[in-house]
């Protein structure tokens, strides 16, 4: 499992950018990479496609009148990177890599390919802009809205400096419960990692980096409730020189953002 994991990175940490001022991509090989690799599946339907980036679903592929609950996930695809600074190394225990955000993309890729969520209503999308503002979590908004759609969940995937010593670190929760803090909602997504035995730690607001999720927490009309799932690495995020985390954390983040698919 996680050697196959270790090939789909391979092939989706490849290099996409996006002019910041006129918002045009200028490099569309990740997303092209990516939407090859999820034709060899058939749990997700492609239903949305442009220049701000692509969303698949699983509703679409059920009756239309389903009353399964709905859970928005988003992973951003554009990076910081030049064309020349992209890689994936293999160490004994580590991988190096041009992480940001590939590894997250691989990681709800892997799951696409290999698990059907018969009891949700799953949307994906891989947003463009999150570097620069939130240009394609502001349009998935925008989607969602046209089509009348209200997740009940939002959840975004990225990399984070913070809590190294577990496998995934949930960070920056916006929650429209009366009533309920960050810690409380932290302590419910927690519960059910941990009664699958998967370690998490916790990041607030003012600790953890601004990320898709505070862009989609700002749509408080939505009234869903919103947070990272982060995969922990050590070094320089933004940096040519990449970022690392060790191989043993890859399955349980899988399985972690799996479980709460499946619970939530």
């Amino acid at each position: 499992m996680r050697d196959e994991f270790l090939s789909l990175l391979k092939l989706i940490n490849v290099h996409i950018k996006a002019d910041e001022e006129k918002f045009e991509v200028i490099n569309n090989k990740k997303r092209d990479h990516l939407k090859d690799i999820l034709l060899k599946q058939q749990n997700f339907q492609l239903i949305q496609y442009d220049q701000y980036g692509m969303i698949y679903s699983n509703f679409y592929l059920k009756s239309t009148n389903n009353c399964y609950p709905t859970i928005l996930i988003s992973s951003h695809i554009d990076t910081v990177f030049q064309e020349r600074d992209y890689f994936v190394r293999e160490e004994e225990e580590n991988i190096w890599g041009t992480f940001d955000n590939s590894i997250t993309n691989t990681a709800i890729a892997y799951l696409m390919l290999h698990h059907n969520f018969k009891t949700k209503n799953i949307l994906i999308s891989f947003t463009l802009g999150e570097e620069i503002g939130g240009v394609g979590a502001y349009k998935t908004v925008r989607w969602l809205e046209e089509k009348q759609i209200k997740p009940q969940w939002v959840i975004t995937l990225d990399v984070t400096n913070d809590n190294f010593h577990v496998p995934i670190s949930i960070e920056n929760i916006f929650s429209n419960r009366l009533g309920y803090s960050q810690e409380k909602l932290y302590g419910e997504l927690s519960n059910i990692l941990n009664q699958s035995g998967i370690r998490a730690g916790f990041s607030d607001i003012d600790a953890a980096g601004e990320d898709e999720s505070c862009y989609y927490g700002k749509y408080k009309d939505m009234k869903w409730d919103c947070f990272s799932f982060c995969l922990p690495v050590k070094g320089p995020i933004h940096s040519e020189k990449g970022c690392c985390t060790e191989k043993i954390k890859i399955m349980p983040y899988i399985e972690g953002l799996k479980e709460l698919l499946e619970r939530l």
